[in-house]
Formats: C-alpha cells, sequence, structure tokens
C-alpha cells in the first residue's frame, strides 16, 4: 500500500469515497499520481500541501471541487489538467516552481476561479505581475492574499483549513476514545466477572446470614410462644381462682355461710316483755298453788295422824 493510498484510508475511515466532500492529504507523498482520487466524486475541497507533486496529467475530473491546495511542491508547469476543474474557485499553488505567466494560461478557462495564491513562485518577479495576472484572469479577485488594489483580504478558506484540522483531531481523538472505551468495557467487563464473583460470595454470605436471621427469628418466636404460654397459665391459674372465689360466693358460698352460722352463731339475749313476764307468773301462780295445796295437804294429813296417836 503506497503513502498516499494510507492517507486516504486514515482520512475517510469507514466512509465510502462518494460520501466524502472534504479530504486532506498534506505530505502524503504522491509519488504514483493523482488517479486514486476519481472515486472521490462529490469532493468539495482538496489539501494536498507538500505532497512531492511534480505533475497534475493524471488529476480526475473532479467537477464539484472548489478549493484545491497544492502549495509546497514541485510543479512547474503542466496546469492545463487543471482545466477539467470547472467549479474551482479557489487555487493556492505558493511555494512551487512556476516559471513565467505563459505557464499561468491554462488558468483562463477556469472561469469561476477568484482566488489564486502564487507566492514563492519565480513568475512573481515579473514585471508589473500583479497588473497582468488581474487582466490575464477577469474573474479573479484577490492574487497573493491582496485584491487590485493592492489591499490584504483575509483567507476565508483558512478558517475553514482550521476547522477541519478541528474536526480531524476531533475524529482522531474519537478514535482513541472509543478505542479507550473499548478498553474500559474489557476491563469492566472483567471487573464485573470478579463484581459477580464477589457478588456471588456476598450473596452467598447473605444467604448465610438470612439463615442465621431466621433462626434468630426462630428462637425469638419460641421464646414468644413460652412466654405467652406462661402468660396464659398464669391467667388460667387466675381465672380458676377468680372462678373459685365467685363459686363461693354464689350458690356454694350459701353453703358455706350456714355451716359457718350453724357452728358460731350465738342468739343474744332478749329482753323479756310484759306478756311473757305475765305468763311466766301465771305459771308460778298456779305452779305455787299446786305445791302450797300439796304442801298444805300434806300438813293436814300429818295433823290428822297426830291428833289420832295423841
Amino acid at each position: 500500500m503506497s503513502n498516499m493510498e494510507e492517507s486516504i484510508k486514515r482520512e475517510i475511515g469507514g466512509r465510502e469515497p462518494d460520501q466524502v466532500e472534504r479530504l486532506i492529504l498534506d505530505q502524503a507523498k504522491c509519488s504514483d499520481g493523482l488517479g486514486q482520487l476519481a472515486p472521490f466524486e462529490n469532493l468539495v475541497s482538496l489539501s494536498m500541501n507538500d505532497a512531492s507533486i511534480s505533475s497534475l496529467s493524471t488529476m480526475p475530473a473532479l467537477n464539484n471541487l472548489a478549493t484545491l491546495k497544492l502549495s509546497d511542491n514541485k510543479i512547474k508547469n503542466g496546469l492545463e489538467s487543471l482545466t477539467k476543474l470547472e467549479a474551482l474557485e479557489k487555487l493556492y499553488l505558493g511555494g512551487n516552481q512556476i516559471p513565467d505567466l505563459e505557464s499561468l494560461d491554462p488558468l483562463k478557462k477556469l472561469a469561476k476561479l477568484e482566488w489564486l495564491d502564487l507566492e514563492g513562485n519565480p513568475v512573481t518577479k515579473v514585471a508589473d505581475y500583479n497588473k497582468k495576472v488581474f487582466d490575464m484572469l477577469p474573474a479573479l479577485i484577490v492574487l497573493d492574499g491582496c485584491n487590485r488594489d493592492g489591499e490584504e483580504l483575509p483567507d476565508a478558506d483558512d478558517d475553514d483549513e482550521d476547522e477541519d484540522s478541528d474536526e480531524d483531531q476531533e475524529k482522531a481523538e474519537g478514535d482513541e476514545e472509543e478505542g479507550d472505551d473499548d478498553e474500559d468495557d474489557e476491563e469492566d467487563g472483567d471487573e464485573d466477572g470478579g463484581g459477580d464473583a464477589a457478588k456471588a460470595d456476598a450473596g452467598a454470605g447473605d444467604d448465610g446470614d438470612d439463615d442465621d436471621d431466621e433462626e434468630e427469628a426462630a428462637d425469638d418466636d419460641e421464646e414468644e410462644d413460652e412466654d405467652e404460654e406462661d402468660e396464659e397459665e398464669e391467667s388460667g391459674e387466675g381465672m380458676e381462682e377468680y372462678t373459685n372465689y365467685h363459686q363461693i360466693l354464689g350458690g356454694d358460698a350459701e353453703a358455706y355461710n350456714e355451716e359457718e352460722d350453724d357452728a358460731d352463731f350465738r342468739p343474744p339475749e332478749q329482753e323479756p316483755n310484759d306478756l311473757e313476764i305475765a305468763d311466766e307468773d301465771d305459771a308460778d301462780l298456779e305452779g305455787g298453788d299446786s305445791v302450797l295445796g300439796k304442801r298444805g295437804a300434806l300438813e293436814d294429813d300429818e295433823d290428822e295422824d297426830g291428833g289420832s296417836k295423841r
């Protein structure tokens, strides 16, 4: 693979040639010619500065090419090959070896050519160089960075070149970042593998912890059950005592109270009322009469017996 092929491949990346509008092949060493540019039919800007170009005879017809940079090469003549570039507006040929005005005659056919750079070429030493070139190329606006009046004009294409460089740098950085991302992904994959193993170990540890927690929870439940059973037993005993107490206070208490009354009851002494006293007196009188009568009868009997004996 030639140096130019490698440069092209590096510049376009994975794009197809017809998708490329800007191509920078500076220092590409295009010693094998320019025929490899033919597939880039939609190319708008082409830069081939310091690319060791000595002949333009193999330049393909790039109908959309508006800007062509060929500075610092070895071009002397043969500019007629550029007449195939009908859309060309800017042509940079500074630092080449173009000797005279006659070598510039083919450029008359480029009707849209507005910007021409010939600095560093021998032709710039020709008398009335600026005036003669402007007269030769009626559509020309800027020659070597200045207009017809010698006023310097900024090159808008420098900004485009800077943008292209920035884009290329961003692209290269993006490729590097993608490579770094791939490496990071691999490392992350390895770490994830290790992380998965660690997670598995941690999961096993968590399972063990869960088992321990379950056992502790079961023990706690057993203790709670035992406490509840103890509370129920105590509550049952209390209820039994409570029931017994109420049974005593209920029907069973009556029998209990009767026994207690039989054993311990002592009726209080009552004061006799008048009726009872009268009854007793009557009884006593009746009893007294009977006694006195009997006693009187006995005494009478005894008197009778004594009298008879006398």
